[in-house]
């Protein structure tokens, strides 16, 4: 299985966006113009691609970022260096081939050359025991909690602490 990594683009707006709304209500729905400007903003932009075939992406933003998130601005408050992974998504297709782990590597690449943490949120209700237990598994604690869309939400606030790597 040929597997790569690479900078999203515009153009690439369309299928992950398609990925996206295909795990609501694990991660929100979101259009195309807003995921664009999500994309734009973001500090990390990377897509993975399975023998061509586009399989995932990951979005994080760094403090200081134009991004209306409640949950980013609940991190934002409370931290002065982060990267909070805003959405990671991997096609049903792939899942379980590694594409996630892959995509939090990169992630945690970034966030150790800056020598900031991991940052990211996990639905309580609806639940999503399956990502919970995946991110405790890369590393991630729970550290807060918080209720979001009007109380019909409640999300998990996770934080995985980075070692400073060297850039090369």
């Amino acid at each position: 299985m040929t597997v790569r990594t690479f900078d999203l683009q515009a153009s690439d707006v369309s299928w992950m966006r398609q990925l996206n709304n295909a795990v609501v209500p694990h991660i929100p729905a979101i259009e195309a113009g807003a995921l664009d400007r999500v994309r734009k903003a973001a500090a990390l932009a990377i897509g993975v691609e399975v023998e061509g075939v586009p399989a995932g992406f990951v979005l994080g933003m760094d403090p200081g970022a134009d991004h209306d998130s409640s949950n980013y601005k609940w991190f934002q408050a409370r931290f002065d260096g982060f990267l909070y992974i805003d959405r990671v998504v991997v096609d049903s297709r792939y899942r379980g081939k590694g594409l996630g782990r892959r995509l939090y590597e990169e992630a945690e690449a970034r966030a150790a050359a800056n020598a900031v943490p991991l940052t990211c949120e996990v639905n309580e209700v609806p639940p999503n025991p399956g990502s919970l237990s995946f991110h405790e598994a890369v590393g991630f604690r729970p550290i807060g909690i918080q209720t979001v869309d009007g109380g019909c939400r409640s999300v998990v606030m996770l934080l995985k602490p980075t070692e400073r790597r060297a850039q090369g």
